[in-house]
């Protein structure tokens, strides 16, 4: 389950694409063993896309217009620690991201 403010967006709605960037200071060692990923989910049909980012922490990501996502969407950073082997004491995370989705009616 995931906590946010609902947004309703009035009419009939498309994503055209995304701007992201997050920040990776936070993975220290865990850097070469991380993968992040931005999930994206209609809440209209509840069906889900995703786009790796690691190697690009920001960038403009066009939608394909097959996909015909809402612009009623919410959009997540997934972050996988990878298969390292070792104790946990510092776990990676992100610690400030942005992602601002461009759309039209």
């Amino acid at each position: 389950m995931i906590l946010a403010p609902e947004i309703f967006i009035s009419g009939e709605t498309r994503t055209l694409a995304i701007d992201y960037v997050w920040e990776t200071q936070k993975l220290r060692e865990w850097e070469k063993h991380v993968a992040v990923r931005i999930v994206l989910t209609d809440a209209e049909n509840m069906q889900s896309w995703s786009m790796a980012v690691t190697s690009a922490p920001s960038g403009a990501i066009i939608l394909p217009a097959s996909l015909q996502m809402s612009a009623n969407c919410q959009a997540v950073f997934q972050l996988r620690a990878g298969d390292r082997v070792g104790p946990l004491h510092t776990p990676p995370y992100i610690p400030r991201h942005s992602i601002a989705v461009r759309y039209h009616f």
